[in-house]
């Protein structure tokens, strides 16, 4: 009798199968299986790496301030705002004007929707990142 693989299991089989394939169905599994993966290792944070830690805070940081007000996937200007003075204090504090804040919603909304979505959200973040990275090497 045969017993069913484990999910991990199966994931690291198609995961091998994608890795030698170009077309576009098997990318798409590729990432399916990286992302059934990172799943299961978010249940056993212990093992997670530093990576791994970094884009778990970052969907729970923006699932904690999604929602409050608005749809439950975005972030509108209020819960931006909030989000910003929680977890971003040093840049709101560097922001001269609260139109400031505005104008970045602006920015960061490309759908045009009056929200952020997560994708949105992380661009934003991977984006002030590489200024710090910039800056922090440019400093070396």
């Amino acid at each position: 009798m045969t017993h069913p693989s484990k999910p991990e299991t199966i994931a690291r089989r198609a995961y091998k199968r994608a890795l030698h394939s170009t077309c576009t169905l098997n990318i798409i599994l590729l990432v399916s299986c990286l992302v059934l993966t990172l799943l299961q290792r978010y249940q056993n944070p212990e093992i997670m790496s530093q990576l791994e830690t970094a884009m778990m805070s970052l969907m729970q940081v923006f699932d904690k301030y999604s929602g409050l007000k608005g749809k439950k996937d975005t972030l509108t200007n209020a819960e931006l705002r909030a989000l910003m003075s929680q977890e971003l204090p040093a840049f709101t504090k560097g922001a001269k004007k609260q139109d400031e804040v505005s104008k970045l919603m602006e920015a960061l909304d490309h759908n045009k929707d009056q929200e952020v979505d997560f994708k949105e959200f992380v661009i934003f973040v991977a984006s002030l990142t590489c200024v710090c990275h910039d800056r922090s090497c440019s400093k070396k």
